[in-house]
């Protein structure tokens, strides 16, 4: 397993149990993209400016956001994940060269991991920091000094408890 920065560990003593092995590590294969996945990666894309931020996850849309996305820039990653997506960006220039890519997890094949090992930008740390709901108000309220523009679509998506939360940060 290849070393990555971050603040994410985890002590011995907190395990039940675990094995050491020798081999490769377990590979995600990507689905195959179809039409509609492409069409609604394109319209996506058409939402996003250079610059904003990006949280991305598995399966054919976000794989077809990403290749819809090579020709934007300055783009960041807060994401619970690193996937072929982020590595691509990476490779067409797309990401933000100074801003760091904040994830926990390293999904894909090879040269996903190995890009999230040895990318400096690349930083690992746990799901409280990646998912945490006054983070994702402050990336939302700081892209292009718009107060919380975005904040009734993240909303939609979480419990109303964390709701109040996301309005409180904003």
């Amino acid at each position: 397993m290849p070393r990555t920065q971050g603040t994410f560990s985890v002590a011995m003593d907190e395990l039940d149990g675990y094995i050491e092995a020798e081999g490769p590590l377990l590979e995600y294969r990507e689905p195959q993209l179809g039409k509609s996945d492409l069409r609604i990666g394109e319209h996506a894309a058409s939402l996003m400016h250079d610059g904003d931020t990006l949280q991305t996850g598995v399966g054919a849309v976000p794989l077809a956001l990403g290749a819809a996305l090579r020709a934007h820039r300055r783009l960041k990653i807060h994401s619970g994940m690193v996937t072929r997506v982020v590595r691509d960006l990476a490779q067409a220039g797309a990401l933000d060269p100074d801003a760091r890519i904040t994830t926990g997890v390293s999904l894909g094949d090879a040269t996903v991991h190995d890009f999230a090992a040895c990318d400096h930008r690349t930083w690992f740390t746990d799901a409280g920091q990646t998912h945490d709901i006054a983070a994702v108000a402050r990336i939302t309220r700081s892209e292009r000094g718009v107060p919380c523009r975005r904040a009734p679509a993240v909303c939609r998506c979480l419990r109303r408890a964390q709701c109040s939360r996301l309005a409180a940060a904003c």
